[in-house]
């Protein structure tokens, strides 16, 4: 999620979340069509959110490198749900 994609041949770079949202906008009207628009906006949710190593990294972070945190955060995503 961190990561610079190349573009092209000329070597255009841009960050890949950036990329997605990008090629997210270009898939909405065909979502539309295809009456899954809701689900496309849940693939934002995930860029906007981040990644699920992101959270776990920061979480153990925030608990002095503690483990048993990270599992008890990924235990309380699967019976909430995740947060913002």
């Amino acid at each position: 999620m961190d990561a610079i994609i190349i573009l092209d041949a000329a070597g255009k770079e841009q960050l890949v979340t950036d990329h997605l949202l990008e090629t997210l906008n270009r898939l909405e009207p065909v979502a539309a069509k295809l009456r899954c628009s809701d689900e496309l906006a849940d693939v934002e949710k995930i860029i906007r959110r981040g990644a699920g190593y992101q959270r776990q990294r920061r979480v153990a972070a925030e608990h002095g490198g503690d483990l048993q945190a990270v599992v008890l955060d990924l235990v309380k995503q699967m019976r909430n749900g995740p947060t913002a």
